[in-house]
């Protein structure tokens, strides 16, 4: 579905546009739900695909969209880090997580391209998404 998904989002954009919102919101539904690194990891595509399209208003989409609850307690989720307070964490989480699972070179350039082109917008909703992973501090 992701691929038949991207090649729709690349050759009609105008006739995806209005139903946009609806597709990033199952799209994020089938992040939150899925268990198969492959599937999270060719999901991705998709929002390396809308990322490229226009940085800035798919962070926003996601910062306001909410997700269902994740596993483990109120506090922390499976993975030791608190639950995901909107889309854009999980998805970043996700992104951030399952990236080494991405096949094809293709998809590898796009992603890592996408998610530096997330980090080099400076968009201030990133500032609060915590991912797994240790702490550098610069010097």
């Amino acid at each position: 579905a992701a691929p038949l998904l991207g090649q729709m989002l690349r050759r009609l954009p105008g006739e995806i546009a209005p139903i946009l919102p609806e597709v990033v919101t199952a799209v994020v539904a089938r992040v939150s739900s899925a268990r198969q690194p492959n599937l999270i990891a060719a999901l991705m595509s998709i929002f390396a695909r809308l990322a490229h399209a226009d940085c800035d208003a798919l962070i926003g989409l996601l910062a306001q969209m909410p997700v269902p609850p994740p596993g483990g307690t109120a506090e922390t989720g499976e993975d030791g880090v608190a639950p995901s307070r909107n889309a854009l964490e999980l998805v970043l989480r996700a992104w951030c997580a399952y990236q080494p699972d991405v096949q094809g070179a293709f998809d590898i350039k796009l992603t890592t391209s996408a998610l530096a082109t997330l980090l080099a917008s400076g968009n201030p909703a990133l500032d609060a998404v915590g991912v797994r992973g240790e702490l550098v501090i610069e010097t």
